[in-house]
């Protein structure tokens, strides 16, 4: 699942979405009903990947 998502978030970072643009897809939509928690939905965890992703390609 985790892998999945970063892949599914990769593509869309690699595309030059924006974050807003990214999060309204809903790439972790497959995941919404067994993954989303009061915690981390699925939408915090989208931005948590993008927000990563881009940490990674700033080095």
């Amino acid at each position: 699942m985790l892998a999945d998502s970063q892949a599914r978030v990769t593509v869309l970072v690699d595309q030059g979405l924006s974050e807003e643009d990214i999060v309204a897809a809903n790439p972790l939509a497959l995941y919404h009903d067994e993954w989303n928690w009061g915690f981390i939905t699925t939408e915090r965890m989208t931005r948590t990947l993008i927000r990563s992703l881009a940490a990674e390609q700033a080095q």
